[in-house]
């Protein structure tokens, strides 16, 4: 547990493979976060539980230039502008998530975007409490002379409470983009001008309920 601000729980910076087996992890102060992960070769995150109180607090953020995989099993944050879960891989993301919930305006449950490769999210249940929030924003984006990924999601239930919220997005895109594939459970919005679920690409788009 940290309590100050711009206090990380566990922080690794490499560019080699990285691997991190968690417990658990509880920030208090503003700027903080939970788990974070930069300039690795390859990452992979197994988490139990991830809980930030303060503003622009991410819970677990990761960015590869190779493949990433985090599996969490809770992760709350409660300031504004804190993240669950965030994955920035160069060749696909993998994120099986049991539990997640941002009480913070501005607050993403899991954002996963890759540039070259494949992004799949299988995730538990998300819920957001707060307005211009978004349950789950999964992409696979490439550049001239690269080729899209797909995206798959699998989604127990999203619940979203605030206004101008997203449940679901999903977008794969660029040469060759790949299909959207989004299997939902429950899907619940309350708040003015949200949307349930939103999905582009360049190939096929199934959504399923």
């Amino acid at each position: 547990t940290t309590r100050a601000s711009s206090s990380i729980g566990i922080q690794v910076v490499s560019n080699g493979d990285v691997t991190i087996a968690s417990g658990s992890i509880t920030t208090v102060g503003d700027n903080s976060g939970g788990i974070l992960v930069f300039d690795s070769s390859t990452a992979v995150v197994n988490s139990n539980t991830v809980q930030t109180q303060g503003g622009y607090s991410r819970g677990i953020e990761v960015g590869s230039d190779g493949a990433i995989t985090v599996t969490s099993t809770s992760v709350a944050t409660s300031g504004q502008n804190s993240g669950g879960i965030r994955l920035l891989p160069a060749a696909g993301a993998d994120v099986p998530s049991q539990s997640l919930s941002t009480t913070g305006t501005y607050s993403l449950g899991i954002g996963a975007y890759s540039d070259n490769g494949d992004t799949v999210v299988d995730s538990g249940s998300i819920t957001t409490l707060a307005n211009s929030a978004g349950g789950i924003r999964a992409t696979a984006l490439a550049g001239a002379g690269d080729v899209g990924g797909n995206v798959t999601i699998d989604s127990e239930s999203v619940t979203l409470s605030g206004d101008s919220s997203t449940g679901i997005y999903a977008r794969a895109s660029g040469v060759g983009a790949g299909n959207v594939t989004i299997r939902s459970g429950a899907l619940a919005t309350s708040g003015d001008r949200s949307v349930a679920v939103s999905a582009s690409r360049g190939g096929n788009i199934s959504v399923a309920r």
